[in-house]
C-alpha cells in the first residue's frame, strides 16, 4: 500500500491539476466570448494587455515583395456594432462588460445617444451604462451634461453622474462650468459628480472645483446645497474659509436636512484634526436650540469628535439629561463615549441615563463611557451593579467591564458580580470574573462561586481571581 503521506501528496497534486484545468477552461471561455463579441482587433488588448505579440516571420521572396497590398487586410477586421457592444454591457461576465464599456468609450460622443436609448429599454443596465460613460474622452463631458437637459430621466442622470465622476479631477473644469447651468438637473448632476470625484481616494479637487462647491452651498435648491455641503466635508479642512462656509447653513438654513448635513461635514473635519472654536460654538448652539431632532443628533455626534483641548462635555451632558428625543440622547451618550476621559463633567448625567433611560442604546453607551473615567466613576457602582441585571446583554457586558476599571469601589457590587458569573453572555461572565480578580482579597467571599464556575468554564479571568 502507498504510505499515507504519499497518498496525501498525490491527492493534493490531483486537486491542484483539476483546479488549473478548471481555471484554463474559464479563461478559454472568456476569451472565446470576447473574440466573438468584439473581434480579434478589439479583444486582443484586453486579453494580452501585458504580452507583446510575436512578430510574424515572413520569407522575403521576390513574389511577396512584388505582391499588391490587400486593402481589406490593411483595414483589419470590422469594428463591433453598437448593438453588439450594448449587448455586451448586459453580460454576466465582468470582463465582457468591461470590454464592451471600453469599446463604447472608443466611439466618443456618438455613443451617448445609444447608451441613453439602451438605458430606457433596459433600466437594469444603469451601472454598466455609467461605467461606459466613464470610458468616454473628456471632450464628451459637455455633451453628457447637455443630454440631461434634454431628458430628465433620473436613471440617466445618475448614470451620467457616475461616468463624469469616473473621469476624475480632469473633469472638474467642465463640471464647474455646468454647476451654474440654468437647468436644475444639469446643475445637480455637476455638483454630485464633483462630490463623487472628491470621494475618490487620492483625487484632489482643483481650487476652482472647491470654489464651485462653496458657491453651491448658497444655492436655492436644498438638494444642491446638501450635496455641496457633503462634498466639502469629504474634502476636509483645507482652510478656515471652508469650515466657515459649513457653519452658515448649520445656523440659518431653513431645511433641517441641510443643517444636519452641515453638522455631519463639520464632524468629518474634526475627525481629520481641524477643530475650530467657532465651529464648536456653532454646533453647541445647534445642540441646544435647533428645533429639529436630526440636526441636534448630528451636532452631538460631531462634538464627540472635537479636540480634547475644547470643552464640549457639559453641553453633551445637558443634552443627555434633558433632550426629549431618544435619538438625540443616544447621540449624546455615544459622543461622551467617544470623548473618553474628557467626559468627567458628564458623570451625573451618565449615571442617570444608565439608571433610567430606556431608549435604544442609551444605557449601553452610558455604561460604555464610564470605564474611560477610571476610579472617578466610583459613584456609578450602584447603578452598574443594577445594570448587571438588565435584559440587554450588551448593557450587562458594558456594566461588567466598567466595574473592572473603578478600583476598590467595585466591592459594593460584589453580590451582583458573583451572580453575573452565571450570565448567559460569555463576555459578561469574563468581565465579572475579571472584576472579582482585580478586587483580590476583597472578593474572598466569591471564592466558592469562582471555583465552581472554573470547573465548568476555565476562563482566564476566573483563574486569575481564584489564584489571587
Amino acid at each position: 500500500p502507498i504510505p499515507r503521506n504519499d497518498r496525501l501528496e498525490s491527492a493534493k497534486s490531483s486537486q491542484f491539476r483539476a483546479e488549473v484545468a478548471l481555471w484554463k477552461c474559464i479563461m478559454i471561455q472568456r476569451a472565446s466570448f470576447l473574440l466573438l463579441l468584439l473581434g480579434p482587433a478589439f479583444a486582443a488588448p484586453l486579453l494580452f494587455a501585458d504580452d507583446e505579440p510575436p512578430a510574424a516571420e515572413v520569407p522575403a521572396t521576390h513574389a511577396a515583395a512584388d505582391a499588391e497590398p490587400d486593402p481589406a487586410a490593411e483595414q483589419g477586421p470590422p469594428a463591433p456594432t453598437f448593438e453588439t457592444l450594448i449587448s455586451g454591457l448586459a453580460s454576466r461576465d465582468p470582463l465582457a462588460r468591461q470590454a464592451a464599456a471600453r469599446g463604447l468609450g472608443q466611439r466618443g460622443a456618438e455613443a451617448i445617444q445609444m447608451l441613453q436609448a439602451a438605458l430606457q429599454k433596459q433600466p437594469g443596465l444603469a451601472t454598466a451604462v455609467g461605467q461606459a460613460l466613464g470610458e468616454l474622452p473628456l471632450e464628451a463631458a459637455p455633451a453628457m451634461l447637455e443630454s440631461i437637459a434634454a431628458d430628465h430621466d433620473e436613471r440617466w442622470r445618475q448614470a451620467v453622474v457616475t461616468g463624469l465622476a469616473a473621469m476624475g479631477p480632469p473633469a472638474a473644469e467642465p463640471l464647474s462650468t455646468a454647476a451654474a447651468h440654468s437647468d436644475r438637473y444639469v446643475q445637480t448632476a455637476a455638483i454630485e459628480a464633483l462630490a463623487g470625484i472628491v470621494a475618490q481616494p487620492g483625487a484632489p479637487l482643483t481650487a476652482d472645483g472647491v470654489k464651485t462647491l462653496v458657491t453651491a452651498v448658497g444655492d436655492t435648491d436644498p438638494i444642491v446645497r446638501r450635496t455641496a455641503i457633503a462634498a466639502l466635508g469629504r474634502i476636509g479642512p483645507q482652510s478656515d474659509a471652508v469650515a466657515a462656509t459649513l457653519q452658515e447653513p448649520l445656523a440659518a438654513d431653513d431645511d433641517p436636512r441641510v443643517r444636519a448635513a452641515a453638522a455631519a461635514s463639520l464632524a468629518m473635519h474634526f475627525r481629520l484634526g481641524h477643530t475650530s472654536e467657532a465651529a464648536v460654538a456653532s454646533l453647541q448652539r445647534s445642540l441646544a436650540q435647533d428645533d429639529d431632532a436630526g440636526t441636534r443628533a448630528a451636532a452631538a455626534t460631531a462634538l464627540g469628535f472635537a479636540s480634547a483641548q475644547v470643552s464640549v462635555d457639559e453641553s453633551l451632558a445637558q443634552s443627555l439629561a434633558t433632550d426629549k428625543y431618544g435619538t438625540v440622547r443616544q447621540a449624546a451618550a455615544q459622543a461622551l463615549l467617544q470623548r473618553g476621559e474628557q467626559a468627567d463633567p458628564a458623570l451625573d448625567s451618565l449615571i442617570a441615563a444608565l439608571q433610567q433611560d430606556e431608549f435604544g442604546k442609551v444605557r449601553w453607551y452610558a455604561a460604555g463611557a464610564l470605564p474611560n473615567l477610571g476610579e472617578t466613576a466610583a459613584p456609578a457602582v450602584p447603578a452598574l451593579a443594577a445594570a448587571l441585571k438588565h435584559s440587554d446583554g450588551n448593557v450587562r457586558a458594558a456594566a461588567a467591564h466598567a466595574l473592572t476599571q473603578v478600583g476598590p469601589a467595585a466591592k459594593e457590587a460584589l453580590p451582583a458580580l458573583i451572580a453575573a458569573l452565571d450570565d448567559d453572555g460569555e463576555l459578561t461572565r469574563q468581565k465579572a470574573a475579571e472584576a472579582l480578580g482585580m478586587l483580590g482579597e476583597n472578593a474572598s467571599s466569591a471564592a466558592p462561586a469562582l471555583e465552581a464556575r472554573l470547573q465548568r468554564e476555565p476562563l482566564g479571568g476566573l483563574r486569575g481571581a481564584t489564584e489571587g
